[in-house]
């Protein structure tokens, strides 16, 4: 991704819980969110961002990145409040498609 977005500066979290302290924290323009971590998986996260009461990071764009391609795993990421979705293994291409939708 560093080669497509050179302008970009990414974070790593390493699960949930960090995710959603770093959002607390930082201003971000997007977030990938794995579904499946630890300590917190993804769909809890988002719900806990899109409780904030901080409007910008509430809004904030959230794709889940997830290996689950049945409909009802993609439909509960919806529900919890992310924008989109791509499903692992994905390409490049097809994330930074998604990626540049949610930017505009």
């Amino acid at each position: 991704m560093k080669n497509k977005l050179k302008n970009s500066q990414i974070t790593v979290a390493h699960n949930g819980l960090e995710a959603l302290e770093l959002i607390k924290r930082n201003s971000y323009d997007i977030v990938l969110m794995d579904v499946i971590m630890p300590l917190m998986d993804g769909i809890t996260a988002t719900k806990h961002v899109r409780n904030l009461a901080d409007e910008s990071k509430k809004h904030l764009p959230i794709i889940a990145l997830t290996a689950n391609v049945a409909e009802k795993d993609l439909t509960e990421c919806l529900v919890a409040g992310m924008n989109d979705f791509v499903t692992k293994p994905f390409e490049i291409n097809a994330l930074l498609k998604i990626i540049l939708k949610e930017l505009q």
